[in-house]
């Protein structure tokens, strides 16, 4: 009743009633001549033995998997449209192609009933609470163009929001324009004949009739080569300057042909190297010999600090821009110009 309310639908014009909608329907047929809807994805119901006497289900010769209720979801839908009604219902792309009890239902849908209007793909994760790919079937009772199906993949006209996309204005537009004409419009949409379902045995899955397949840009075979030469030159220079860095601080370098290894050896080495958890100085307390000597002065910086009794004294900070010692080791007191 709230989502009603807060979609404008004042509450003298809906009649809204708590239950079980397959499993304790509380209508007789409605002869609905429109029918909205967006049921539980793929929800779990009994797919009782007994609902095979069920008016809604009986004439499909078999019901919907109980772990999967989205084809139960249309057949009571559909028993409650009327002859010349129109139906739209948001459902998982599993519909579209799953075998055996769906498979069978999807095709007396088809070629028995001959229901299926249009099937139109929808953008990921337009719906809260899931990301997965949606989309809707329409249904009509009474078709205008009974020799077809329309396909139409709007899955990549959306605007991307922070947390979820959102189909604009101009996207809608377009799907009711191709959906009334029923255009075939490249990567967009297509009009398959029911032979061509056939053909498909009656799988719907619609990358199978719209064709978006992009073609892959040619590649300059020589611009390639040449790009790999220089980045192997590269990487050889910096093998060069890693390898005089392992024998400064001690560490072995690899010589081995695992390229995988060697990266992540290279990549840790590095990681080291920018944590600071390398000093100055090797295990010994030894200076490393190729390493730049340089004035304190030249890697402090001079900062203000007041102590309990409110005197400001001096602390000199390692800049670690200069050096990797970490800022953390401060020194107070100190004249950092006559210190090396």
């Amino acid at each position: 009743r709230m989502n009603m309310i807060l979609h404008g639908v004042h509450h003298t014009r809906f009649d809204i009633k708590l239950e079980d909608t397959l499993e304790h329907p509380l209508h007789d047929r409605l002869d609905a001549e429109a029918v909205v809807a967006n049921p539980p994805f793929s929800a779990k119901w009994s797919a009782n033995q007994l609902f095979m006497t069920d008016d809604r289900f009986s004439e499909y010769g078999t019901l919907a998997p109980a772990s999967k209720a989205d084809f139960a979801f249309i057949q009571h839908m559909l028993y409650h449209l009327s002859d010349n009604g129109v139906m739209a219902v948001v459902m998982p792309h599993g519909v579209l192609f799953r075998g055996a009890a769906e498979g069978h239902i999807r095709k007396y849908l088809i070629e028995e009933k001959n229901y299926l209007d249009a099937v139109i793909g929808l953008p990921p994760n337009i719906f809260y609470g899931t990301s997965i790919l949606t989309c809707i079937l329409v249904f009509k009772k009474c078709r205008e163009n009974p020799n077809d199906i329309l396909f139409i993949d709007a899955s990549q006209n959306f605007e991307k929001a922070k947390t979820q996309n959102y189909l604009r204005d101009e996207d809608v537009e377009r799907i009711l324009d191709v959906y009334i004409n029923r255009s075939n419009i490249e990567k967009f949409s297509h009009v398959a004949s029911l032979d061509e379902v056939r053909e498909n045995d009656y799988k719907l899955n619609i990358i199978r009739y719209v064709d978006t397949f992009e073609k892959e840009k040619p590649v300059d075979v020589n611009l390639t080569c040449a790009l790999l030469d220089v980045i192997k030159q590269k990487s050889t220079e910096n093998d060069e300057i890693l390898i005089k860095i392992c024998k400064e601080i001690g560490l072995p370098f690899p010589n081995f042909n695992n390229i995988v290894l060697l990266q992540q050896y290279k990549k840790g080495i590095v990681q080291k190297l920018l944590s600071q958890q390398i000093r100055f100085k090797n295990k010994d307390g030894y200076d490393f010999p190729e390493w730049e000597r340089k004035k304190l002065g030249e890697l402090t910086y001079k900062t203000g600090k007041k102590n309990k009794d409110n005197i400001k004294y001096p602390i000199y900070s390692i800049n670690n821009i200069d050096g990797f010692l970490p800022q953390s080791e401060q020194f107070d007191g100190m004249d950092s110009n006559n210190r090396g």
